[in-house]
Formats: C-alpha cells, structure tokens, sequence
C-alpha cells in the first residue's frame, strides 16, 4: 500500500473511533448477523431532497468493507446502543475507488 493511501485509511479510521457507533448487520432473509461499526446520519423531519439531504425519515449510514463486505439493499443494521434497526433503501455505493467503505440510505 502506497503512503497516499496509508494515510487515507489511518484518517478514514479514526472517524469511525471518533464518530462510530457499535452495531451490527443482518443480511436481506435473515442469516447470521455481523457485528461492526458505522457512521450513522440521521435527518430530521426537515430535511428536504433539494438541499441534498435524504428525504425526512431517511438517514445514511456507512461501514467499512473490511467489516461487512458487501451490503445489500434490504438488508439491516442495528445498532448495539439502543437497539434500533434501520433496513438499507438504496444500493450500497462505495465512498472512494480503492473501496474502503460502503455509503448507503437507510429507512
């Protein structure tokens, strides 16, 4: 791995200490859930398409792919804290072209 993209995880990863919160993923059918940590953006009720936001009652969340490899759209997180589930609503994109992470809608 080159310095560049080093550098780029190291940074990427210490969001995800800082900003992560601790939950698990359970594929589309059920199957065997996989613990791991991702950044969680909720919206309010205010939240409006325009401005570049999910629609209100969506929200985004990201997860690395070295924790879950490939999401899928119907899938579902939950988070450890609280337990609430958020099932995906949009195809999983990547965040960077080396492949890091996982960006996706949420409902």
């Amino acid at each position: 791995m080159a310095l560049a993209e080093t550098l780029a995880a190291a940074a990427a990863d210490a969001a995800y200490v800082i900003y992560g919160k601790a939950a698990s993923y359970t594929p589309p059918g059920g199957g065997i859930s996989v613990p791991c940590t991702v950044l969680f953006d909720g919206r309010d009720s205010s939240a409006r398409p325009e401005d570049g936001s999910p629609p209100a009652g969506q929200s985004w969340i990201e997860v690395r792919a070295r924790e879950v490899a490939v999401p899928l759209a119907g899938g579902t997180f939950t988070m450890t804290v609280g337990g609430k589930t958020h099932e995906i609503a949009s195809r999983p994109l990547p965040t960077d072209a080396d492949g890091y992470a996982w960006k996706m809608w949420v409902e």
